[in-house]
């Protein structure tokens, strides 16, 4: 649960239905080509009209476009992009329904173009930076600081979650399961929401999520960038949950010496308690500011042996008792474009 389609969603091949929109036009939107598609529907490129501005569109699928309760949450996730305004994050211009051809209602987000690809994609494309890695990470930590202060928690950071422009500046997306103070239809206890992998122990509890818990999840995503793999990589929902409820807090510094100046910062992110992660997200974006011109600008991020993980004996314990241990139901930094741009070799969408 929790992903969505984004504005650079490439993990299909589109077909025919897909296609069918593309050249489709009202007096506000043209339709101009397919950029992906899933089971929740499909994301176009297009452009407005009247301001002659590409953006990117996303099509509902029709079988979701009559559920109350999916409705319910795209309304309020368009409603939550339109309260946050920051260069960090995806920006939402209007939604709502379309007429479409021969007569259909098309329910639509039209969103910012981000000309890029997410911070995943990257990931499994090539080679990247450790520098522009925590750099990334860094703008990241800055929108989520903007959420955080619009009393936005996202609920689902993981690197397919943020976007990377052709510039090599990064924008959080899919606030599809976004908490925001104003509305507690998500809050309650017991509700698991998320993406295990990147999941706060708090919330694998069944709590409430705090703007700690996102930057938990922004660490997990960190680890998993600069090792290969997520800080508790394991085969089932269950056993990540478990993980990260049991498992000790894994050291960097073990897994690659040349980065222990990163060590305690991972480790306070990834800590089970959310008072001893950083205390908000600008300072995390601050630490990772001071702390990027302490590594070598030769240092790549990393790759791991599929199945390493099974040689350390505290992740194993845990897992091998998750199957019997049941889920508990209840400022402003500018960016270093230097460091990105040499370091990060962005894919851009393909279009």
């Amino acid at each position: 649960m929790g992903t969505d389609l984004q504005p650079d969603v490439r993990k299909g091949t589109a077909g025919a239905a897909d296609q069918r929109l593309v050249g489709y036009h009202t007096d506000a939107l043209l339709f101009e080509a397919v950029l992906g598609s899933g089971a929740m529907g499909v994301v176009y490129r297009g452009r407005q009209v009247r301001l002659d501005r590409l953006v990117a569109i996303k099509v509902i699928a029709a079988h979701l476009a009559g559920d109350p309760a999916y409705v319910d949450r795209f309304n309020r996730e368009a409603r939550t992009l339109a309260r946050l305004h920051h260069p960090g994050i995806v920006a939402c211009y209007d939604f709502g329904p379309l007429p479409g051809p021969a007569g259909e209602t098309l329910l639509i987000m039209v969103m910012e173009f981000v000309d890029g690809s997410s911070l995943g994609d990257l990931l499994k494309s090539r080679p990247m930076g450790v520098r522009a890695v925590l750099e990334l990470h860094r703008q990241a930590a800055e929108g989520l600081a903007a959420a955080h202060y619009a009393g936005v928690v996202h609920r689902d950071i993981k690197p397919d979650n943020i976007m990377v422009t052709r510039d090599g500046l990064a924008k959080i997306t899919d606030f599809g399961l976004a908490k925001c103070d104003d509305n507690a239809s998500l809050t309650q206890v017991g509700l698991l929401m998320g993406t295990p992998a990147y999941m706060a122990p708090e919330v694998c509890a069944g709590g409430v999520p705090t703007p700690s818990s996102d930057l938990y999840s922004l660490g997990c995503a960190l680890y998993a960038a600069l090792v290969g793999e997520v800080p508790y990589p394991s085969p089932s929902s269950l056993e990540s949950i478990q993980l990260h409820l049991k498992a000790p807090v894994p050291a960097i510094a073990g897994r690659r010496p040349e980065l222990a100046m990163l060590d305690g910062l991972l480790r306070r992110l990834l800590a089970k308690a959310p008072g001893e992660r950083c205390a908000s997200a600008q300072q995390l974006a601050k630490e990772l500011a001071t702390v990027i011109p302490l590594v070598p600008e030769q240092l790549m991020c990393g790759r791991r042996p599929a199945k390493a993980h099974a040689s350390n004996p505290d992740l194993q314990t845990v897992m091998q008792s998750a199957a019997t241990i049941a889920v508990p139901a209840d400022q402003r930094l500018p960016p270093s474009r230097r460091t990105v741009s040499q370091l990060l070799p962005v894919v851009h969408a393909s279009v």
